[in-house]
């Protein structure tokens, strides 16, 4: 089991083809008309009194139906950036970029069922049928690896996607996981909605580094300084870029 990694310093990125949302830190000099101000109160208020109404008995319906919502885009028209039934979150998970707590957060905290790599323990690998399980205490996986080419084949002849049975799919393979979504049934209509977490370049390599320094059985990491290693065939490249 890898140890679990909490990085200092890590930056969410999102866009509207990913999750409809889009951030921005500058403030605007202008004082807002107080009709549009009245406007954006009235809307919140709406939003909040909307989804008052939402069960609390299955908290991952809970979590994820309250994404299912409008935001006006700049043309001052309506557009759904999630559909629960429709969209299936994919989360692109990026090595030493806080994937592992995030996954936690899911299962954990949100009570979400994943897909990922702890799929096939306890010897699921060789199930024929798609199911879910819970592992151990934590939380409910659904029995594929996603973290894996081979597994993302074996997951797309299970029919991971139809099966409706996770509720966050996690790969680090963003290209090959768009097959999941490829000659799904007629009466499948399902898409992957990607969502992930950015690092800087050089703090992620660093970390990789001191991740191998610190976990590796092999000596030759642990008396390799950092120059050595940047120089050396086991530094990565930014595959956040070149993947």
């Amino acid at each position: 089991v890898k140890p679990k990694h909490y990085p200092s310093k890590t930056s969410a990125q999102s866009t509207l083809s990913s999750t409809g949302v889009a951030a921005t830190s500058e403030k605007s000099n202008e004082k807002p008309e107080t009709a549009t101000s009245a406007s954006s109160s009235t809307a919140a208020e709406d939003f909040v009194r909307e989804h008052q109404h939402i069960e609390q008995e299955h908290h991952s319906d809970t979590v994820l139906s309250t994404l299912g919502s409008y935001v006006q885009d700049g043309d001052g028209e309506q557009q759904l950036y999630y559909q629960k039934d429709v969209d299936v979150p994919l989360f692109w998970h990026i090595p030493r970029s806080g994937g592992t707590t995030l996954q936690d957060i899911f299962g954990s905290c949100l009570g979400l069922t994943i897909a990922n790599n702890v799929g096939v323990l306890d010897g699921h690998n060789s199930d024929e049928s798609i199911q879910t399980f819970r592992y151990g205490e934590g939380a409910t996986y659904v029995n594929v690896d996603t973290t894996s080419k081979e597994g993302l084949i074996r997951a797309k002849k299970l029919g991971l996607v139809q099966s409706n049975l996770a509720d966050v799919v996690v790969t680090p393979y963003l290209y090959e996981s768009a097959d999941l979504f490829n000659d799904l049934p007629e009466e499948t209509e399902k898409k992957g909605r990607c969502f992930t977490i950015l690092r800087h370049p050089i703090e992620r390599a660093m970390s990789v580094f001191f991740y191998l320094q610190s976990t590796s059985e092999e000596l030759k990491f642990r008396l390799m300084t950092i120059e050595e290693y940047a120089e050396s065939a086991y530094c990565e490249e930014n595959w956040m870029v070149r993947f």
